[in-house]
């Protein structure tokens, strides 16, 4: 039998159903993912091809919403039975590109906003979530089962959602390339937010290539999230990001270190802090079906508390009570002071002063130190796979900067090719990459579920 796009989706639905559970990835199969893939196997011999990613399965984290028979939970069982007026943008461009959302991955509840002392990838709902690459491994997150998930191929790759390292850390544990995107390069229109200042969405997947082709499919304005304004290209002109992807560049590639000092972190918290019961509070009032009556963080905190499942007494809300703190007694002026303050900070006189001053097409950098920055100035980051435990090197770049950016990663990538040299120890008896062959696209290839 040939490949078909049911075929595909059917081979990466059983290690999800079965033993790979065991690490509590995924928390959501789509009920509709078969028969969405049997409708592109028909267009596709009617000669209609959805998009560059036609049937090609995808995971997203349980704070990407979409409106279908998946739940939008980011975690907590304050959102079982939430549902949206429509698919959150990123999922809707992902449909348009043909892309067939296959489930939605755990992760660090509300996005590790909740407390700082409890494990990475742990979830009320979801439980909590495993790497790979040695027995109890700790994830990292919150986009934990996102990583884990691409990682072991459970699908061809997943969105991730960042506001502080959500998507760099767990592509950094997994073994994985990750994309933090410039803020404002995709949207997070009914994404469970943390910050408007540093929210983005962005990929994770086994090779640069793959990464590529799945930022290529999300980016772009939306009316919907106005710092999306600030693109600096009309959708019909969106980089060529797989194009950047040229084994050439490679000649082009110069390795280079800095060393970061960190300062001035009690910006960044007020600034989070003051943004997050906003945001909440907004993505709330977007809800059609609110079975919990959520309207505000104080609402989740006390359902929390009272709600058996949440596990407060090993669980704590600690976080939330700074965040009360924080807001009930910083003004409005005082957190715009403190957001330009932290900007000149980790701009002129940090990273990206570097950048300039040196005349730098970017850093090459511990993920370690390559986090919190590029957070605080919506900067974008890319993680790419380089030693043999999981551990990636990051590399950074101004603002929209991801073309050239990818460029430097996959020249990276194909002068190393670290990531095959490491395996997970837990191993499928069959890899799909061997059965059907392809990756997302030409950057596609064997590894994994």
């Amino acid at each position: 039998m040939g490949n078909t796009v049911h075929r595909d989706v059917y081979i990466h639905v059983q290690p999800i159903s079965g033993s790979s559970q065991t690490l509590k990835a995924v928390t959501q199969l789509n009920p509709d993912a078969l028969t969405m893939a049997s409708e592109l196997d028909a267009a596709r011999t009617n000669g209609t091809i959805r998009g560059p990613l036609h049937g090609i399965p995808i995971l997203l984290k349980d704070s990407i919403a979409t409106a279908d028979k998946m739940g939008n939970t980011a975690g907590s069982y304050a959102l079982v039975g939430a549902k949206v007026p429509e698919d959150s943008t990123v999922a809707a461009k992902l449909r348009k590109a043909g892309a067939i959302i296959l489930g939605k991955t755990n992760l660090s509840e509300w996005a590790n906003a909740r407390s700082k002392n409890y494990t990475s990838g742990w979830s009320a709902t979801g439980g909590q979530t495993e790497g790979a690459y040695y027995p109890r491994q700790d994830p990292s997150g919150s986009s934990s089962g996102s990583g884990v998930a691409s990682s072991l191929g459970l699908a061809l790759a997943s969105l991730g959602a960042e506001t502080h390292g959500s998507i760099l850390l767990p592509s950094d544990a997994n073994n994985l390339v990750g994309i933090k995107p410039s803020v404002g390069l995709t949207s997070r229109y009914l994404v469970v937010p943390i910050s408007q200042h540093q929210d983005t969405v962005g990929p994770m997947a086994r090779t640069v290539k793959d990464a590529a082709y799945l930022l290529s499919a999300i980016v772009g304005p939306d009316p919907h999230d106005n710092y999306t304004s600030t693109i600096p290209f009309s959708e019909d002109k969106v980089p060529d990001y797989v194009g950047a992807c040229d084994y050439f560049a490679c000649a082009a590639l110069a390795s280079a270190s800095r060393t970061l000092k960190k300062e001035n972190l009690s910006f960044e918290s007020i600034v989070m802090n003051t943004d997050f019961p906003r945001s909440l509070a907004s993505y709330f009032s977007q809800l059609t079906v609110n079975p919990h009556n959520m309207t505000s963080l104080k609402d989740v905190e006390r359902f929390t508390h009272s709600d058996e499942r949440e596990e407060w007494a090993t669980h704590d809300t600690l976080s939330w009570d700074r965040t009360f703190n924080v807001s009930s007694t910083t003004s409005e002026a005082e957190a715009w002071g403190n957001y330009t303050a932290l900007q000149h900070y980790a701009g002129e006189m940090g990273l990206f002063g570097a950048l300039k001053n040196h005349s730098l097409d970017a850093m090459v950098l511990p993920t370690i130190f390559s986090v919190g920055l590029p957070a605080v100035l919506g900067s974008p980051v890319i993680s790419v796979p380089m030693g043999k435990y999981p551990d990636d090197a990051n590399k950074l770049k101004n603002g929209f900067g991801e073309e050239r950016l990818i460029g430097l990663a996959y020249a990276f990538e194909q002068r190393t090719k670290v990531r095959e040299q490491v395996r997970p120890y837990l191993v499928p008896k069959t890899e799909v990459g061997d059965v059907i062959g392809i990756g997302m696209g030409v950057g596609g290839g064997k590894g994994g579920w």
